[in-house]
């Protein structure tokens, strides 16, 4: 994951790690380093920070044509199983304007978790997916449809 403060420095990072890596994702942290993820970066995540309020606002042609390049946003829910209200808040309305933005299409949902226990299963995942205003229907399709190409060495 390659935070993005500074967009200069980090695409020389990107190279590096797309030639070691399967997968690569971004984390933009300024409006600038999220319109340039989105338009030109060759990154197949997005994630952003959902614990804390974002600091720009998302604009869904730029986040839509991340999308058309091959590009998902993660929504990672390991922080909603933590006692903190206002970070839970923050991630459940954070992901709702991200799954509105981009109109349910091109999500990912991830644990962001390194133990085992943090774990759900993925009719929890589904229904965890319903509060971030995702169609029922729609999350039980995605689960079913995992593409293993991308986790292929």
């Amino acid at each position: 994951n390659v935070k993005w403060p500074q967009i200069e420095k980090n695409e020389a990072i990107l190279a590096k790690c797309r030639k070691q890596y399967d997968l690569v994702a971004c984390e933009p942290t300024s409006e600038d380093s999220f319109r340039k993820v989105c338009s030109s970066v060759d990154c197949d995540i997005i994630s952003l920070d959902l614990t804390q309020r974002i600091p720009f606002r998302l604009n869904p042609k730029q986040m839509l044509a991340a999308v058309e390049r091959g590009a998902v946003f993660e929504i990672s829910y390991a922080k909603l199983l933590l006692d903190n209200c206002t970070m839970r808040r923050n991630v459940f309305s954070n992901s709702r304007s991200i799954c509105r933005a981009l109109r349910g299409k091109g999500i990912i949902i991830s644990s962001g978790t390194s133990k085992a226990l943090d774990l759900r299963s993925p009719a929890d995942i589904v229904n965890m997916a319903t509060f971030f205003d995702l169609k029922l229907s729609d999350g039980k399709v995605r689960t079913g449809s995992i593409r293993l190409d991308w986790f292929a060495s």
